[in-house]
């Protein structure tokens, strides 16, 4: 894992950029995320699933405290809700039934 630091958008704040090399194992996802707080505290961005052979297999939105599938399989919407969990992001709801499937 290595974590280098990237200049933000705004003015304040940091941001990080973390590269990590996964395992080869058939059941591994990686979550890439990219959420920006603007200066009225709004939370928003977007959140690839990713599988172990580099197809991105879920997309989602994060907008006004929802989270929207854009393209992909909603069967994995348990990562993105773990990871948004683990941040302590908040969400009033889920909505998979949109986008297009893969």
């Amino acid at each position: 894992m290595k974590k280098e630091k990237i200049t933000t958008k705004y003015r304040k704040g940091e941001a990080f950029k973390i590269i990590v090399e996964p395992p080869q194992d058939e059941k591994t996802y990686i979550l890439d995320v990219y959420l920006l707080k603007n200066l009225k505290g709004h939370i928003s961005g977007r959140i690839k699933v990713i599988n172990n052979n580099g197809d991105v297999v879920l997309e989602c939105v994060y907008r006004k405290m929802k989270v929207r599938r854009v393209r992909g399989s909603s069967h994995l919407i348990w990562a993105v809700k773990k990871l948004l969990e683990k941040l302590k992001v908040p969400v009033k709801r889920y909505n998979v039934k949109t986008g297009e499937p893969i």
